[in-house]
């Protein structure tokens, strides 16, 4: 069967093609993924590329009246990572964003298209959730907002069904008070890697110095990234010194049900969920109280314990 490849004008015109060629379609921004994919043979390229990468309906950030963020789907991690507004409330997005693949990869690779392919060991994955995250999908039927925590199924599955565009990510607002947020990565190298083990970290301070509001979050040891509630209950209302975030840290270990692959074994995993947890905690709180911590944060790391 003849392919076919089709750039519509619009993201409608997208998800109306899309309905007319049903499971045999696919929608195609950077294409980093899918073209590694079929090379190494392990899935074939889609018998309708529907290429979505020129939509302006589908680029660029938007910093909100209320203080949420509008990501289009079709932003570039080289934008996220660089962004005033996603550098200044949403750090840890940058973080992520900063460590995907090589330069030339992040200027293709977008946001949406990393979300869809559902990896346990997304980098932006975990920063998305410390912040409460939503994405926007949209068919020929009609549009739906799913909480990016509900949106990732399984390791390659997410909540997106056949027809449906991812459009938008949306992070709302974040609490009053001082903002720091971090994703720290676990890897061999500084780049063209993947996570061993991730974690993202949200902290808000009140005027008193003490938590008002903390979330974190868990990159390679689950089979999604996945949310770690234990660290906001131990650091609610505390002074967070390095004890109470080790603490904190150590809670996040229950959650983690990591597996043996080639990057680690399952055991060093679980082992490296704490150290994780506690060195993306320490740069929220820096970045909270007014702390220059470049982005990503896991270089600032580089040689130390």
């Amino acid at each position: 069967m003849d392919r076919t490849y089709a750039e519509p004008g619009s993201v409608a015109d997208a998800v109306a093609l899309a309905a007319q060629h049903g499971s045999s379609a696919r929608f195609l921004a950077g294409g980093t993924d899918m073209v590694v994919l079929a090379r190494k043979r392990r899935e074939p390229l889609p018998l309708a590329l529907i290429a979505i990468h020129r939509l302006a309906e589908l680029q660029g950030v938007q910093e909100r009246a209320d203080g949420s963020l509008h990501v289009g789907a079709a932003t570039t991690h080289a934008e996220l990572e660089t962004h005033p507004a996603v550098l200044h409330r949403f750090t840890a997005l940058a973080d992520g964003a900063a460590l995907v693949g090589s330069p030339a990869t992040r200027h293709v690779a977008t946001l949406g298209g990393n979300l869809c392919n559902g990896s346990p060991a997304m980098d932006t994955g975990s920063p998305l959730l410390v912040f409460g995250a939503s994405v926007t999908v949209r068919s020929n039927t009609g549009s739906r907002d799913i909480p990016v925590k509900a949106f990732f199924e399984g390791p390659g599955r997410t909540a997106a069904r056949p027809g449906e565009l991812v459009t938008s990510v949306t992070l709302p607002a974040l609490p009053p008070g001082a903002v720091g947020s971090a994703y720290y990565r676990l890897d061999y190298r500084l780049a063209m890697e993947i996570a061993v083990v991730g974690a993202a970290a949200v902290v808000v301070l009140a005027d008193d110095g003490r938590v008002a509001h903390a979330q974190a979050a868990l990159t390679a040891v689950a089979p999604t990234c996945v949310i770690a509630p234990e660290v906001a209950a131990q650091l609610q209302g505390a002074v967070p010194d390095d004890e109470v975030l080790r603490r904190a840290a150590q809670a996040a270990a229950s959650l983690a049900r990591p597996i043996d692959d080639v990057r680690a074994p399952a055991d060093y995993r679980q082992a490296m969920v704490p150290i994780a947890v506690h060195r993306a905690l320490t740069v929220a709180v820096r970045r909270a109280r007014g702390e220059p911590v470049a982005v990503p944060s896991t270089l600032t790391w580089a040689g130390k314990p």
